[in-house]
């Protein structure tokens, strides 16, 4: 069982090799330089420098306060729970599922295809909602993300496997009876969508080649002059809440929703708890750092994950400036809670980035903001050393996030549930039993009483009576 605190576990070293070494410089070496179209912001990103000084709240209320300044910032109209994507039921194996670190199809009994046209501005985000033949958890929902991932080859599965651990992590749920529903950044994998329809500007067409990793800076520098940069990250996270709407409102379950993701994916499951309290459980892996960790590591990165007036962290000792909220401000708010949990990863030998221990500034910091300040919720680090890689690790996967997602509370009815279900119950019965009847004569003196067969003279009853005037059907039942 993960404890709180101390906010990290810390699995034994293993696997890490002169070859692995090289590897990792290797993959740093040649990781490239900014590009020259839509180039990473420059570094070093705003910060103060000081962990103990980047949460500007202690108290439930002004958490609360900063989760709705942050959906304003991205919907001016609040959290949009009511938006549900188009959906196609049942469809035929996608190949985007299959080839090396495929969804086993024998773990699954019906695969649906979700379509979010993100606030109707025409761009479209795939996810693929897979309904498990293990129904022991069924109306629990699991959200995997991906992110950062390239498109496939038309119909050649093994030109860019659903790698990174993201198969093999549903493949788990699966076999333990949970929804999964799988999902990839926007221009990543099987979304392709390159348009958008702002309100009331022309199109917008992103035009950078998917192998420079300009794509979303291309995003912000082209959107957010016409819808403000709040809006921009609609692309990234609405898909996710609307979603989360559809599962709610097809299932009826009240049941918690929990998220993973890795890189991209890692950093869209970060914000999204932050956002949505219906994300229960989130575990973030290799996907996110404070911007003066980054600059501390000289780790660039695209601008989703440090558009600065959303994550500045700028601020001055008496709380002012900064940006919308800090990296440090989402991490606290992704595990504040009633029975929310969140659980950070990172890969201790990851050859991309989020690697080593350089959480150690900051693990304590939000674990006791929530714990202590907040009083409700519970934020924990782990740091995994069980392998070379960047991705959710089959130790993670064992260790940490199936045990945490049996351990979520199930919610039980509140006597105000139960007391409005018996009102409705009442209602329903006085309703039915003044409802006007009708009769009408069947053969061999039998009538037909709202459908009822009740046998009495023909003379007895008129063929359209209330409750109350019709004593032969009274007898009769």
């Amino acid at each position: 069982m993960l404890s709180n605190p101390p906010s990290t576990i810390h699995h034994p070293k293993s696997g890490f090799t002169p070859v692995a070494l090289l590897g990792l410089l290797g993959v740093m070496l040649f990781a490239g330089p900014a590009w020259a179209g839509y180039p990473n912001p420059p570094m070093p990103y705003p910060t103060n420098n000081d962990p103990t000084n980047q949460i500007r709240f202690d108290t439930a209320a002004e958490a609360d306060a900063k989760r709705q300044q942050l959906i304003n910032w991205i919907w001016p109209d609040g959290l949009p729970t009511a938006t549900l994507p188009s959906v196609t039921e049942n469809i035929a194996f996608p190949y985007n599922l299959g080839g090396p670190g495929s969804i086993d199809q024998s773990l699954f009994s019906r695969i649906d295809m979700l379509n979010a046209n993100v606030s109707e501005m025409d761009f479209h985000s795939i996810s693929y909602l897979i309904h498990p033949v293990n129904t022991a958890n069924v109306n629990r929902l699991a959200v995997v993300h991906q992110g950062h991932v390239y498109p496939r080859e038309a119909n050649k599965p093994s030109s860019n496997p659903l790698g990174a651990g993201i198969g093999n992590t549903a493949n788990r749920l699966l076999q333990d009876g949970y929804s999964v529903i799988v999902m990839q950044m926007p221009l990543c994998g099987w979304n392709t969508d390159r348009t958008i329809e702002p309100p009331g500007g022309s199109t917008v067409t992103i035009t950078s080649s998917l192998d420079s990793g300009q794509y979303h800076n291309e995003m912000f520098a082209k959107l957010a002059p016409v819808i403000g940069g709040g809006a921009v990250f609609r692309l990234f996270f609405e898909p996710v809440v609307q979603n989360i709407n559809y599962f709610k409102s097809a299932t009826g379950s009240p049941l918690g929703v929990a998220m993973t993701g890795v890189s991209g994916g890692g950093a869209t499951t970060h914000v999204l708890a932050a956002l949505d309290a219906r994300i229960m459980l989130s575990m973030p892996t290799a996907g996110s750092a404070p911007l003066y960790v980054r600059n501390q590591k000289n780790w660039p990165s695209d601008m989703e994950s440090v558009y600065f007036p959303l994550y500045d962290e700028d601020i001055a000792a008496d709380g002012s400036g900064g940006g919308v909220a800090t990296w440090m401000e989402i991490y606290a708010l992704g595990g504040y809670g009633d029975g929310r949990r969140q659980i950070m990863v990172n890969n201790e030998f990851d050859y991309t980035s989020f690697l080593g221990r350089y959480a150690d500034s900051f693990k304590d910091i939000v674990s006791g903001v929530v714990a202590d300040d907040l009083g409700t919720g519970q934020w924990e680090h782990v740091l995994d050393s069980s392998h070379v890689g960047h991705r959710i690790s089959p130790w993670a996967q064992e260790n940490v996030f199936m045990p945490a997602l049996a351990a979520m509370p199930v919610p039980e009815p509140s006597a105000c549930v139960l007391g409005a279900t018996g009102l409705l119950g009442f209602g329903l019965y006085a309703w039915r039993k003044g409802k006007p009847r009708k009769c009408w004569m069947l053969d061999g003196g039998w009538w037909m009483c709202r459908g009822r067969r009740v046998r009495h003279p023909k003379s007895a009853v008129p063929r359209t009576f209330s409750r109350r005037t019709c004593p032969p059907c009274d007898g009769g039942r």
